[in-house]
């Protein structure tokens, strides 16, 4: 019997462990700059329309301005669903694994959800910086074209300070 706790027990540490690290990958958004990319970080096109450097080189009319306005908005929120999210689903791991006899299936499938509604929330996004990218001039685009191209690339060291 004491070998299959013990075998339980490291069952349960793998599990612990795999879950720390699907949780680590990263869901801060980065609405203001900064490259890209983890689960809920906004998607690229979002992510450079939203950076204020970008912006405000952009010169937008006032109706281009109240669509950006109401992207960040978007962003914002997004941003603060996807760490809610996040906090309840790592409140609910610990309690699971606390509890001496945790649901394995009901956290794997607590983790699936969260992801969903993180990605879902991301294609939102993304639809929204699509359509407001579509507004823009050839000479608007040319500028967050620029911003893409000088922007880190994953894998890439960041440029110097």
């Amino acid at each position: 019997m004491h070998r299959s706790m013990t075998r339980s027990s490291r069952v349960l540490r793998w599990f612990a462990l795999v879950a720390a690290l699907l949780l680590a990958g990263g869901s801060e958004a980065q609405p203001h700059g900064g490259p890209p990319g983890g689960a809920g970080a906004p998607p690229l096109l979002a992510a450079l329309l939203l950076d204020t450097r970008v912006e405000s080189t952009l010169s937008l009319s006032s109706s281009q301005l109240t669509q950006w306005t109401a992207l960040q908005t978007a962003a914002q929120t997004a941003a603060t669903q996807a760490a809610s999210n996040r906090a309840t689903l790592d409140s609910y791991i610990a309690s699971q694994l606390d509890s001496g006899s945790p649901d394995l299936l009901a956290i794997d499938s607590a983790i699936a959800a969260e992801h969903q509604s993180t990605s879902t929330a991301m294609e939102a996004l993304r639809a929204e910086a699509d359509a407001f990218y579509q507004t823009l001039s050839t000479g608007q685009q040319a500028i967050v074209i620029s911003a893409a191209q000088a922007a880190p690339r994953p894998g890439s060291a960041p440029p110097p300070r």
